[in-house]
């Protein structure tokens, strides 16, 4: 006899969206999660009064998943200047999505003149697109190929849009399908960076705070999948009608008994507290583009949200693509800091490292465009969901469970 109608195995954003749908519709489901907190890589842990984001993460305003389930209001958004500054060689800039932005560029011989007619054209081609049309219109070439295909001046695509985009998706190769282009540009434009004044994991908390506590278990790691019956590392043994696989995709596999997948990009934050900030309070995103530079962008979270560092402190965030294939002799946090007093000078002389974290697979492997959540029944009355689906972003983790759910509900 089953234990539930559905049995949601892992607790991230796919499993507790998923949940927030099967509530909604009256449905018995149990969720079980297999470390100590919700959220999946969706983190924030305090250190000395520091809120720190498990990683570099931010808000989108404008991805429609988000706006269907949470309220900004409450979670006390504070968002990201428009633009990006990116440290160069010679010099540094501010880069702007608006006429202001685009001729700084060229006066810092950046961007040309011609520039402008190329821009334009994407500008209302993203503006006339339909975020699901953005989705299903990409190629699945890789994003250099993509980009040279604009039209844009060699120096705005090397100092411009490939950091953006090398920042976004942690590949600094831009080998990565342009299966999000358009759709993260028109989030870009459409909305706003932000973050959430009591962290990331605010997020989490008010989706799970819209669901029963008693249908959700901690600590209950899945070892094995037998048809719609589960085992815990424990013993223990669960059976649903259904199961909802929504873990990470190297859980998936293993349950699916599926040859594991090819490693994803992982990243390395040094999280650092100074007495100032070294931008000067301006909210800004920063981009690293110098030659040999080993941190991809740094960012003062503090300076975006006062509520990350304690009164009359500042956090600052460096992240480094990787976690371990640097070399024996690499030290990040050295790194980082090098890199800070090269560019900040006396600025970064009291940074103090709180805490580095070292994250496995921040963004799942994508090798070729893949169908749009392919969501959904992998075996009879087993179910996936998670943002390894289409890609990974916390609009396609929203909307991945969201559909499994739905998909769970006309199966009945």
């Amino acid at each position: 006899m089953a234990d539930c109608e559905v049995l949601i195995l892992g607790g991230g954003l796919a499993g507790l969206r998923a949940a927030m749908e099967l509530e909604k519709a009256g449905v018995d489901w149990l969720l079980l999660e297999g470390s100590d907190r919700l959220g999946g890589r969706v983190q924030t842990d305090t250190e000395e009064g520091f809120l720190l984001d498990r990683g570099f993460q931010i808000l989108l305003t404008a991805y429609p998943e988000i706006q269907s389930c949470l309220d900004f209001t409450s979670l006390k958004l504070h968002g990201f200047a428009p633009g990006a500054v990116v440290f160069m060689d010679h010099d540094t800039v501010r880069m702007a999505p608006d006429l202001a932005g685009f001729l700084n560029l060229v006066s810092k011989r950046i961007g040309s003149p011609r520039d402008l007619i190329p821009l334009a054209r994407l500008a209302l081609k993203i503006y006339r697109t339909d975020p699901d049309q953005a989705l299903e219109t990409a190629s699945g070439q890789p994003l250099h190929r993509s980009i040279r295909k604009m039209d844009f001046s060699p120096s705005l695509r090397r100092n411009f849009l490939e950091p953006l985009l090398a920042g976004i998706h942690l590949d600094l190769s831009l080998n990565t399908p342009d299966i999000m282009l358009d759709f993260v540009l028109k989030m870009l434009l459409s909305g706003e960076a932000a973050l959430p004044q009591g962290g990331m994991a605010s997020i989490v908390e008010q989706i799970a705070g819209h669901l029963p506590p008693s249908r959700i278990r901690l600590n209950q790691e899945a070892t094995v999948l037998e048809g719609t019956r589960v085992a815990l590392k424990d013993g223990t043994m669960f059976q649903g009608r259904n199961v909802l696989l929504a873990t990470d995709i190297v859980m998936a596999h293993r349950l699916l008994g599926l040859p594991l997948p090819p490693s994803g990009r992982g990243v390395t934050t040094c999280w650092f507290a100074s007495s100032h900030s070294p931008f000067g309070g301006r909210p800004y995103l920063m981009f690293n583009r110098r030659k040999e530079a080993n941190v991809l962008h740094f960012a003062c979270l503090s300076d975006v949200c006062p509520e990350y560092a304690p009164k009359g402190k500042s956090l600052i965030q460096a992240t480094i693509l990787g976690t371990s294939s640097w070399g024996e002799s690499f030290d990040p946090e050295e790194a980082a800091l090098q890199e800070a007093r090269s560019l900040f000078q006396e600025k970064a002389e009291d940074w103090k490292l709180l805490k580095t974290q070292r994250i496995q697979n921040a963004h799942p492997h994508i090798e070729k465009k893949q169908e749009l959540y392919p969501g959904v029944e992998a075996f009879q009355r087993v179910y996936l969901a998670g943002d390894y689906l289409h890609s990974p972003n916390l609009n396609s983790a929203l909307k991945s469970g969201r559909l499994a759910a739905q998909a769970i509900l006309a199966s009945r």
